[in-house]
């Protein structure tokens, strides 16, 4: 019964999202940035207007304005009160900030949502001229790569590339924490 149920919901989800998908115009951004097996989330509003930056909630998670939470997709920031975790979320608000549209992109390898019901996408910002902005945080040191259940993203190799050449030079959290802040 459970897992009749699970396709069930799987199946409204794709249909949803594709629907969504076919409904909204191309973003030549989203494009150059994407893979092919990527897929542009639906819209945050009606009418096809972009989603938009409502706030930031720390380094690797913000508030659109119809209050959905995102969460970026292969990255990981320091949580509030550890190392860097002011730095991480100032770098997120610089590279989405507040008023900003955004482009969402799914990624077929992950779920569309995690188990706090926050959407799980690649985020681009077209209003800082930023593609790919968990690419950039992890370029600036600000957060480090990050696999849910041994299934890591489509766009991990870019991503370990981009920490392991920050890590190596020192930037941000890796130059003033040494290690990423976990307790």
């Amino acid at each position: 019964m459970r897992a009749a149920a699970a396709a069930a919901l799987l199946a409204a989800a794709a249909a949803l999202l594709a629907a969504a998908c076919a409904a909204a115009p191309p973003d030549p951004a989203a494009s150059s940035s994407s893979s092919p097996a990527e897929t542009p989330t639906a819209p945050a509003t009606t009418g096809g207007a972009a989603p938009v930056v409502a706030r930031v909630i720390d380094g690797d998670t913000l508030v659109l304005t119809d209050d959905r939470r995102v969460r970026l997709l292969g990255v990981d920031a320091p949580e509030r009160g550890r190392c860097y975790a002011d730095e991480a979320t100032g770098a997120l608000r610089a590279l989405a900030p507040e008023g900003a549209a955004l482009t969402l992109t799914a990624d077929p390898t992950q779920g569309l949502t995690d188990r706090y019901g926050r959407v799980l996408a690649y985020l681009a910002s077209p209003a800082t001229g930023t593609p790919d902005v968990a690419l950039r945080l992890l370029t600036e040191g600000a957060a480090r790569t990050y696999v849910y259940d041994r299934k890591p993203v489509t766009r991990d190799p870019a991503y370990e590339q981009a920490q392991t050449q920050a890590r190596a030079a020192g930037a941000g959290l890796w130059g003033v924490c040494g290690v990423f802040p976990t307790s």
